[in-house]
């Protein structure tokens, strides 16, 4: 990038570690808009809203997955797009990976061979996910987060009490498509993207990232597992050079849950806290190899990036 080039664009006038804060900024401030957003949804579907802070509130479903989908829509989907003007133009889905430009040679154009690896890749994930899962139970917690995991847990629970196909879709697009796009745009396509421009290594980049995608969500039982699948994502966004491989392998991630549970209603407790009696060793060590392989393969297939500017 030339630097008249340079000098059009936000995001070359300010310091690095402003660029820092100013994602941090907008990450809270749509977690903010995310929470107005879920109320504004509850007022409008006639709940009072007095009723919002008693311990006993317990919308249906329905209610449930709207806020849920506003949620997602206002706290990481609308304000990665906002920052992401802000600091480029025009050139925002260019620089976090959406599509290829001149100007940021480390983007690729998404094929279907790496969007299949990438698939591939969490699905393999699985057995290790699951193993680092019950290694996360083994670290105490305090009470008020064990608390808040249970009453999450009830939530996710209660969305994924799915009746048709129709109503399947409707989930999926909520639990999978949404934040997909939304986090992968606001965690990889920004923040990760915004600490390689700052020179960044990319290894720290993609560890930090993870990191902070993990911790965001506020799930501490779950944390090494989420915090695996954010190195995965960040792996593949930084070897693949396109964000539409870490979007659909998110996808993957979250609407395998979502499939396995309908069809298997009836037969699966999701309530049920996994066992280290439940786990399988052997599928665990198959699946770890095989996860290896496939994720040796694709960063075989594609070089590391350039650098960023």
């Amino acid at each position: 990038m030339t630097n008249k080039e340079q000098q059009k664009y936000f995001i070359n006038t300010v310091t690095p570690g402003f660029r820092i804060f100013a994602w941090l900024l907008i990450l809270f401030f749509g977690i903010g808009l995310g929470q107005m957003a879920s109320v504004g949804v509850i007022m409008g579907l006639g709940y009072d809203i007095q009723s919002l802070t008693t311990p006993d509130f317990a919308p249906d479903k329905t209610a449930v997955r709207l806020m849920a989908f506003a949620n997602q829509l206002f706290s990481f989907l609308i304000p990665a797009i906002f920052l992401g003007f802000v600091l480029f133009k025009n050139k925002w889905s260019a620089f976090t990976g959406l599509k290829t430009d001149p100007e940021f040679p480390q983007n690729k154009s998404t094929k279907p061979k790496d969007l299949l690896l990438a698939g591939l890749i969490i699905i393999l994930s699985w057995p290790l996910t699951q193993f680092l899962y019950l290694v996360n139970m083994e670290i105490p917690m305090p009470e008020i987060l064990i608390n808040m995991e249970n009453s999450t847990n009830g939530i996710i629970e209660q969305m994924l009490n799915i009746n048709s196909l129709p109503e399947l879709l409707f989930v999926l697009i909520i639990m999978a498509v949404t934040p997909a796009i939304g986090e992968e745009l606001m965690f990889r396509g920004l923040f990760q993207r915004i600490l390689r421009y700052n020179k960044v290594n990319m290894h720290l980049a993609v560890i930090l990232s993870a990191l902070v995608f993990s911790t965001i969500h506020m799930q501490f039982q779950g944390f090494l597992p989420r915090f695996f699948l954010g190195l995965i994502l960040g792996y593949l966004l930084a070897f693949g050079g396109s964000l539409w491989i870490a979007i659909f392998a998110h996808f993957i991630f979250n609407g395998t849950q979502v499939v396995v549970t309908y069809f298997a209603k009836g037969q699966m407790d999701l309530s049920a806290t996994p066992q280290w009696s439940d786990f399988n060793f052997i599928l665990f060590a198959v699946g770890t190899v095989l996860f290896g392989i496939v994720t040796y393969y694709f960063w075989n297939q594609n070089q590391l990036e350039p650098q960023d500017n």
